[in-house]
C-alpha cells in the first residue's frame, strides 16, 4: 500500500525540464503538416520527446532523449496509457500463478455484478476460438482497436490499487489511473472493483473478491490542468474550463520510459523492471504492432480500420519508404481534443529505430465535450509530419 500511496503523493513533482532541440524545432518549423501547430504550440499543447537507445560511460543501455516543449503542461494521455493496464494485468496474474500455477492467460474469466443493473458476464462473442472473456484477447482489443469496454475490464480485473502498485514498483511517479474510459463513474465508484472468478474446471474457480481501493487521491498539480473555455453536461454548455486535476495522468518523459522498459528491459531507468515474462513481453509488441484487420481472433474489416487507423505516424513513415519498412508498435490515444501516441519505430532495412512519445491538442472554440476537435485538419498531419521526420533520419 505504501507505493500505491507514494505513486500518487509524488505526482506533483516535476523533473528537470529537457531543453528544446533546435534541429527537431527547425524541422518541425519547416514541414506543412506541423508548421501551423509549431506556431501556436502553446495553444495546441504540443509536445514532442524522441529517444534512442545508447550507452553510458560504463556502457549500461540509456535513453538519448531530445524533445520539444515536453512536459512543459498537463495533457490528457486518454488511451495511450492502456498498455499500462496490460502490463500490470499480466504482472498480476503472474504472482497468482505462484499460488494456482493453472491460471493462464486463456484461462476465463467471469465478472460479477457491482453497480444496479449489471449482470454476470462471462461471454465475449469476439473471441472466435472460446467465446470467453480472458486476459488475452482483453489485451488484444486493447491494442488492436482500442476498446474502451476492454480496458474497463482489466481496470476492474486489478482495481486501482493493483495499478497504482505496479506503476509504483515501475518508478512511474507522475502516473495516475483513477478511472474507467468512456464510462460516466463517480470518484467513489471508480474505487470499487467487483468479484472476479478464474474458471480453472468445470466446476472449481479462483476468486478474486470485490475490493474497494483506499488510495490517498490529491488534486494534480500542474501547468494547464484547467482545459479549455467552457464544457458541455449533457443538453447545457457551461462556461468555464474542465478541470483534470482528479483524472488520469503521466508526463510525456514517464509515458515514452514505460513503453521504451517495454521495448528494452534492460534500460537504465528509475523503479524496477516489468515483472512479466519474456514470452509476454514478445506478445504484447508483437499486437502493438499489429494492424487490426491482420487480426484473425478478433475481426477486424479493413475498411473500418485501414492499416494507418491507431498509427498515426504511419502516413508520414510511408513517405519516406513502403510500409514493409517499418515495424510501428505503438499506443495512441485521442480524448478532450487531445491525442497522444507512444511508439517505437524501427527501420526494418537497417535496424535502426527510435521512441517516439508526442501530443496536441486541437480545439478551436475551446469546448470540451462537443465532439468539434480537429483531429483530421490538424492533429492527423502534425504526427504524419513527425512520422516523416522521423522515418528520414532512421533511414538514412
Amino acid at each position: 500500500m505504501f507505493a500505491a500511496t507514494l505513486v500518487l503523493a509524488l505526482a506533483a513533482q516535476r523533473p528537470v525540464p529537457l531543453a528544446d532541440d533546435p534541429e527537431l524545432v527547425a524541422a518541425l518549423r519547416a514541414h506543412p503538416g506541423s508548421s501551423a501547430v509549431v506556431e501556436a504550440a502553446a495553444t495546441h499543447r504540443a509536445q514532442v520527446l524522441l529517444a534512442t537507445i545508447g550507452k553510458d560511460a560504463k556502457e549500461r543501455l540509456v535513453l538519448e532523449r531530445r524533445g520539444f516543449r515536453v512536459d512543459a503542461e498537463y495533457f490528457y494521455p486518454a488511451s495511450s496509457i492502456k498498455f499500462l493496464a496490460a502490463i500490470a494485468a499480466l504482472e498480476d496474474l503472474n504472482t497468482r500463478r505462484v499460488k494456482e500455477p493453472r491460471l493462464t492467460e486463456d484461462t476465463p474469466l467471469v465478472f460479477h455484478p457491482l453497480f444496479a443493473g449489471e449482470v454476470i458476464e462471462d461471454t465475449d462473442p469476439s473471441h472466435l476460438e472460446s467465446g470467453k472473456i480472458t486476459l488475452r484477447q482483453e489485451i488484444r482489443k486493447l491494442f488492436l482497436v482500442s476498446d474502451n469496454p476492454a480496458f474497463n475490464r482489466l481496470y476492474e480485473y486489478l482495481g486501482q490499487d493493483g495499478l497504482a502498485r505496479s506503476l509504483g514498483r515501475a518508478g512511474l511517479s507522475s502516473a495516475r489511473i483513477l478511472h474507467r474510459l468512456s464510462e460516466s463513474r463517480t470518484e467513489d465508484e471508480n474505487r470499487r472493483a467487483p468479484r472476479l472468478d478464474f474458471q480453472v474446471g468445470e466446476r472449481e474457480v479462483v476468486t478474486i473478491p470485490e475490493r474497494a481501493s483506499k488510495l490517498r487521491i490529491t488534486d494534480l498539480k500542474a501547468p494547464g490542468v484547467v482545459v479549455g473555455t467552457a464544457r458541455v453536461e449533457g443538453t447545457r454548455t457551461i462556461a468555464g474550463g474542465m478541470s483534470f486535476a482528479r483524472k488520469n495522468a503521466i508526463t510525456l518523459v514517464e509515458l515514452l520510459d514505460a513503453w521504451a522498459r517495454l521495448v528494452e528491459p534492460g534500460l537504465v531507468l528509475d523503479g524496477e523492471p516489468w515483472a512479466i515474462t519474456p514470452a509476454q513481453r514478445d506478445a504484447l509488441l508483437a499486437i502493438a504492432a499489429e494492424y487490426p484487420a491482420d487480426s484473425r481472433n478478433p475481426r477486424y474489416p479493413r475498411a473500418e480500420y485501414p492499416d494507418s487507423w491507431g498509427k498515426p505516424l504511419l502516413p508520414g513513415l510511408e513517405r519516406v519508404a513502403p510500409q514493409s519498412a517499418w515495424r510501428v508498435a505503438n499506443k495512441i490515444g485521442r480524448a478532450y481534443g487531445f491525442t497522444v501516441d507512444v511508439a517505437w519505430v524501427l527501420h526494418v532495412p537497417s535496424g535502426r529505430g527510435s521512441f517516439v512519445a508526442a501530443t496536441v491538442y486541437t480545439n478551436a472554440n475551446g469546448v470540451l465535450n462537443d465532439g468539434q476537435y480537429e483531429y483530421e485538419a490538424l492533429a492527423d498531419p502534425f504526427f504524419a509530419a513527425l512520422g516523416e521526420i522521423v522515418g528520414r533520419e532512421l533511414a538514412r
